[in-house]
């Protein structure tokens, strides 16, 4: 029987990937004296896969009084 080295596995099998999260905060006076906050998420991922980029975009918003 012969045994050889086997290449290790890169995690996710070959893929890399980077995760960028931006948030967009406004502040603004609502009538009865408080303010509204409106918070716009941004993530974007890109991934590489042996030399192809492809990414991935979501967006989201949180809105409350204070």
């Amino acid at each position: 029987m012969e045994i050889s080295a086997v290449a290790p596995v890169v995690g996710n099998a070959g893929y890399t990937s980077r995760v960028q999260h931006d948030v967009v905060t406004t502040v603004s006076k609502a009538g009865d004296g408080t303010h509204k906050i409106n918070q716009d998420h941004y993530v974007t991922t890109i991934y590489d896969r042996n030399g192809q980029l492809s990414t991935v975009q979501k967006s989201y918003s949180v809105n409350y009084l204070v």
